[in-house]
């Protein structure tokens, strides 16, 4: 019943939101008159992240336990283990965060650790250092999948959040899906009470324009839904998620096209080679958005396997920019411009990026009373409206088959979706009539209680952004259709069950051999098969006479 109420609630909310709420972030203060040079500092937040595909070249078990790396060397146990232990580091000085998506993955592994190691992972979210975005069980797709499967997957992940550690997730974060629908940026983002949304991909034109126009993030307003909402793009507005070009420290980085770029063992000389190069790729990134605040999302898919290396290395750069900065090896206003004289580089996460441009938008323009391209002022007086659909990342390279590719799949799970709808109003019809829960265990208050978890847990998986697009491999596709049929086949046992002791009573006899045929359309259908296989004897007899 928990369930079906937040799912209700979720498609009923739909409310105005300005990004970031009421609360300021003790990094970027509002400009007063007692402090107005804040203006001329520019906020550099390292976002450390992992994206993490649930199926794509390889299962969902076979992403989690770092099997068939023939394929893909791809570990995500290993990936969660390793940031928690990177993150509980006491030697470094820096306060290092992470930023986690999947909730899929993050509930099989929570699952599975001691409660020591719970503990601890409930610490370093309670001091903000590990950050959960987005929130539901995967990064759902948002031209293939139905409104109510977005709603369904959000609302699992976010039971799961809410029920285990008390997290409820402020920021949307769609890195990695093709495109981005309008529904997304109002009913998906402001209307489960999301302060901003965050992804990487949209048309390479309108990327180009809006690097020159310094707008690369602003408000998408939805006159439908009557709401607004703070958007940004990710990747240094690159059309991607990963970290400025030469600055990944990722074991996989070379997957990726980048050589070794690590910092370690350099002499000052060429560290300071580095780091000019980085202020350099901070300013062409501070001039293509509005404000005083960027972001650099540290990460890439399925990175931090080893993440003690990822961190030791942002603890450099971090610690390398302030020396050189303050020892005068690098002058701000050389690399900046008129715009910025200070630099503040810190760790940091989507939520708070989110409350410091919030301060930007409140920012009152000093000694100027002419609003510039930089000016946040300018966000609201023209906000995004619409889809960034269709995508393309090139002339002629419209990424659009995925609308009508594994047809087959396509379908599947919009059954599969349309039979769980109708198997909770059976279920809540089970729990007011029994006056109790309807529960696969004895605990009530288990997030996965529910006798339809198994095809809910599905259908969260199907939402995937390679799963109901079809761009996964076909044994992966595979995977995705035997988890829909066997989560039928888990809740129409259930429903059958239900429904006869609706009409019948709780401890009625009668049809105790109900069941539920998937497979009419294919006239299929084991019962009729059993039960005419026992009258074809008296037929044969009545037509020889």
């Amino acid at each position: 019943m928990d369930h079906i109420v937040i799912s209700i609630v979720l498609w009923c909310m739909v409310t105005v939101i300005v990004a970031g709420g009421d609360s300021i972030d003790i990094y970027c203060p509002l400009i007063s008159d007692d402090a107005p040079s804040l203006q001329k500092t520019i906020n550099v937040h390292l976002v450390p992240h992992t994206h993490d595909d649930v199926g794509w070249l390889k299962t969902v078990d076979q992403y989690y336990h770092g099997l068939n790396s023939t394929i893909q060397n791809a570990h995500v146990e290993k990936i969660l283990d390793s940031v928690l232990s990177a993150l509980s580091d006491t030697n470094t000085t820096q306060k290092r965060t992470f930023t986690y998506v999947e909730t899929k993955f993050f509930s099989k592994w929570y699952t599975s650790l001691s409660v020591i190691r719970r503990q601890l992972l409930k610490h370093l979210i309670a001091k903000k250092q590990w950050s959960i975005s987005n929130g539901g069980w995967c990064m759902h797709d948002e031209a293939n999948s139905h409104y109510m499967g977005m709603i369904d997957q959000t609302t699992l992940g976010h039971t799961f959040l809410k029920k285990e550690l008390g997290v409820v997730p402020t920021v949307g974060w769609q890195l990695d899906p093709f495109g981005h629908s309008a529904t997304q940026g109002s009913l998906m983002t402001s209307g489960v009470g999301f302060d901003a949304l965050y992804f990487g991909r949209i048309h390479y034109v309108d990327l180009e324009l809006r690097k020159e126009k310094a707008e690369a993030e602003g408000i998408w307003s939805s006159p439908t839904y009557n709401s607004s909402v703070f958007w940004g793009l990710t990747g240094s507005y690159s059309g991607n998620y990963g970290g400025p070009s030469g600055f990944c420290f990722d074991v996989k980085c070379q997957e990726w096209g980048e050589e070794d770029q690590t910092l370690d063992n350099l002499t000052d000389a060429v560290l300071l080679q580095r780091i000019q190069n980085f202020t350099k790729l901070l300013a062409i990134q501070a001039n293509q958005t509005k404000g005083r605040n960027i972001m650099l999302t540290m990460g890439m898919d399925f990175f931090y396997a080893e993440a003690d290396t990822n961190f030791r290395n942002m603890d450099i750069l971090i610690e390398a920019t302030n020396r050189f900065i303050n020892n005068g090896s690098i002058k701000v206003s050389n690399v900046f411009g008129n715009r910025f004289d200070k630099l503040n580089i810190f760790y940091s996460t989507p939520e708070r990026y989110t409350n410091c441009k919030y301060a930007d938008s409140k920012q009152e323009r000093v000694n100027d009373n002419k609003a510039s391209k930089y000016d946040p002022a300018t966000w609201k007086k023209k906000p995004k409206t619409g889809d960034f659909f269709p995508y393309a990342d090139c002339d002629h390279c419209y990424w659009a088959g995925y609308f009508s590719s594994r047809q087959g799949l396509k379908r599947l799970e919009r059954v599969g979706s349309s039979f769980l709808h109708s198997a909770r109003q059976i279920e809540a019809m089970m729990t007011l009539y029994t006056g109790s829960k309807q529960t696969n265990d004895d605990s009530e208050s288990s997030w996965t209680s529910s006798p339809l978890y198994s095809l809910d847990d599905a259908m969260g998986i199907n939402q995937h952004h390679d799963a109901v697009t079809g761009t996964s491999k076909q044994h992966v596709a595979y995977d995705y259709a035997k988890r829909i049929a066997k989560g039928m086949s888990d809740s129409g046992s259930f429903v059958t069950d239900a429904l006869r002791k609706l009409l019948f009573g709780i401890d009625t006899d009668l049809l105790e051999n109900l069941s539920h045929c998937h497979l009419l359309n294919e006239t299929i259908c084991d019962v009729s098969q059993v039960r005419l296989q026992c009258i074809m004897p008296f037929l044969f007899v009545y037509h020889t006479h």
